[in-house]
């Protein structure tokens, strides 16, 4: 099974209504998602639970993506050049709590660190955000030629 964007508004994003987030953000957070446990997954993983880490994954990055627009725009239609509000929205931008966003973020790692070691052949340490490289120190102990 392929995860579509559809499947990541029904969860974890399922309290974002659609006019928040584009279709294209979530689309751009599955691929990356699905690029990154990819890499990292072990080669017995299933089919399921790699689906489920490409959701959760891909559900936080793109609320990472969500967050980077922390006032949601009014909603309303531009005809002729003219902007005419909903009714009930009175042209005022909704502000998003700030403490709702922190504790929906936290969890949304939290899930997806969960997922994610399901499904990888490394340790915890080694799953999230990236793989740690080693990177030898260029010092008088070294030499070019030993990179």
């Amino acid at each position: 099974m392929t995860v579509v964007a559809s499947d990541v508004r029904t969860w974890p994003l399922n309290e974002i209504p659609e006019s928040d987030i584009a279709d294209s953000v979530i689309t751009s957070a599955i691929s990356m998602a699905t690029a990154y446990v990819n890499d990292v997954k072990k080669v017995d993983a299933t089919q399921s639970q790699i689906d489920n880490a490409v959701k959760a994954y891909g559900g936080y990055l793109a609320f990472l993506a969500y967050l980077d627009h922390p006032v949601a725009d009014v909603a309303g239609s531009f005809e002729s050049g003219y902007f005419t509000p909903n009714t009930g929205t009175e042209g005022i931008p909704q502000i998003r709590s700030m403490h709702d966003i922190k504790t929906k973020l936290k969890h949304l790692k939290e899930t997806s660190e969960a997922f994610l070691s399901l499904v990888s052949s490394t340790t915890n340490e080694g799953i999230w955000p990236i793989k740690p490289r080693i990177i030898p120190y260029m010092g008088s102990t070294t030499k070019q030629t030993d990179l």
